[in-house]
């Protein structure tokens, strides 16, 4: 961070050089002595004696400024992807911990624009609101100062005018900070609606609501529209009010010289006005930069706090903290209700199968999800062991179960990912081989590794999904095994899978509805 300051720092001083010592070249150009142009004076005499001298040692600046400069911003901006790709991960990371039912309260599309509009404004008060602030805040001081040298009205009516212009953009900001936190909320509206349709799309179809769908999106679209729309008015107003006081203050300026100059030799004041308002212009871009300071701050906070409203969100993390290490698990369910049912009772055998039967109103996916950990809501208990498993950390539990059913999502988009989550050629042998067996022993289709399951699976049909259901429980080797018999299996399948259970290491439970 220092070395990119001081990077900057040096380009910076060197940019603020160039304008002015143009002074000096008007000087020895044209055989004038601007007492206030000889800001210069500092440097040894025999490199500003002649022309020649001078534009040697102003080349060698103009160098010396790219070669900095190219290293500050190729360094700041290096930094700054740094920092967005550890919030993203970061981010990322306490996503996959947030409490399963808080997805299933608010779904996931209102999270998805955490990673493009919030990410950028997050960079942007990473890199304008900290070291280029910094460094801003330092050349100004500088210019304001060479300024004052070259002419104190002038540099008067710049700090005038810009303090003044801070106030009326302060005002302005205000405003757009309101309407880009509507403009905010609605897009990421929008975006989970579009995220809601499109997985329910089958439904929208089948039900003919694709018109009834695009009235409700073209409203949202509207709304949007309405408030960018005043958003954009506003910003410009806001970023054309900026460019005009800047032009304004360079009008006062002149007219400073004018009234100066009247009376006297324009001459003598001829390498100075050259130099301030060279100076000037090259400090616009800067002072443009903390005009919009204040802009960066405001939103850069709004997407600071929508963040940490995720990280607000209840986590796994924490619940639970003992390790599940066994080598032959047992589960029982006492009392056990879920989804309103009635109680039930099991216990299983174990490294053994048992079946357990659920009575009405209690759903396979409300079972497997409360045995988890992933539903907490159950009442009664879960044991493993003898232990209940809210005393487990969820991580160690999930390490010694897995689950053969075709209602769980299959991540990635070939036979491999959905089933290993892996591309290892190791991986891809196993799950070959495990493959080539399911097709031999239960009539399943044939498949391989590298099969194109199309995204989420969609591609498949329902024996396919079978196959890889069960490919994916077997492959992970996993010490308890609760099975939601896929339906399309035919009897005969059905008891080839239960005789290939038997043969597994591990503690099967069949899942049965009443």
């Amino acid at each position: 961070m220092l070395v990119i300051f001081l990077l900057g720092l040096s380009s910076n001083l060197l940019t603020i050089f160039i304008p002015v010592s143009v002074g000096r070249y008007y000087d020895l150009v044209f055989s004038y002595n601007s007492h206030r142009a000889q800001i210069l004076k500092f440097l040894p005499e025999s490199w500003t004696d002649t022309v020649t001298h001078f534009l040697l040692l102003f080349l060698t600046v103009l160098i010396l400024r790219f070669v900095f400069f190219l290293l500050y911003r190729s360094s700041l901006h290096a930094l700054g992807e740094l920092f967005i790709k550890q919030i993203k991960d970061d981010l990322f990371a306490y996503q996959l911990t947030v409490v399963y039912a808080n997805y299933e309260a608010h779904g996931t599309g209102r999270y998805l624009l955490r990673y493009s509009g919030d990410i950028n404004s997050l960079k942007n008060l990473f890199l304008k609101g900290t070291v280029t602030v910094l460094l801003d805040a330092c050349i100004l001081f500088i210019s304001f100062l060479c300024l004052y040298l070259l002419n104190p009205m002038g540099a008067a009516i710049v700090c005038l005018g810009s303090a003044t212009s801070f106030i009326v953009i302060y005002l302005l900001n205000k405003k757009i900070e309101a309407l880009s936190i509507e403009r905010r909320n609605q897009n990421s509206g929008q975006l989970s609606f579009v995220s809601r349709t499109l997985h329910s799309i089958l439904a929208v179809l089948i039900f003919n609501k694709a018109s009834t769908e695009h009235k409700k999106y073209r409203r949202r679209t509207e709304k949007i529209r309405s408030i960018s729309t005043r958003y954009v008015f506003w910003d410009s107003l806001n970023r054309g009010f900026i460019y005009l006081v800047q032009y304004l203050v360079l009008f006062f300026v002149f007219l400073a010289f004018y009234l100066e100059t009247q009376g006297s030799e324009a001459s003598q004041s001829g390498s100075s006005l050259i130099s301030f308002i060279l100076l000037y212009i090259t400090i616009l871009p800067t002072i443009r930069r903390l005009f919009r300071l204040e802009t960066v701050y405001r939103l850069g906070n709004i997407s600071l706090k929508k963040l940490q409203d995720i990280y607000a969100l209840p986590s796994e993390v924490g619940h639970g903290t003992m390790k599940l290490e066994t080598r032959n698990p047992r589960l029982q369910l006492k009392d056990l209700s879920i989804d309103n049912s009635l109680p039930i009772n099991f216990t299983s055998m174990k490294m053994e199968i048992s079946k357990v039967l659920l009575p009405a109103g209690a759903s396979k996916l409300s079972l497997i999800k409360a045995i988890a950990g992933i539903e907490s809501t159950y009442k009664g208990k879960i044991l493993i062991n003898g232990q209940d498993i809210k005393q487990y950390d969820r991580k160690s539990l999930r390490k010694n179960l897995t689950v053969l059913s075709v209602h769980l999502p299959f991540i990635g988009r070939t036979a491999l990912e959905a089933i290993s989550y892996s591309r290892k050629a190791e991986s891809a042998e196993k799950a070959d081989y495990l493959l080539k067996k399911l097709a031999t022993e239960l009539s399943l289709p044939s498949m391989e590794s590298n099969f194109n399951i199309g995204e989420n699976a969609k591609l498949l049909n329902p024996i396919e999904l079978a196959t890889l259901a069960i490919a994916r429980a077997l492959l992970s080797r996993k010490k308890i095994i609760l099975v939601d018999t896929p339906e399309v299996l035919n009897d005969l399948q059905s008891s080839q899978l239960i005789e290939l259970l038997q043969n597994i290491n591990a503690t099967v439970i069949i899942l049965q509805e009443n």
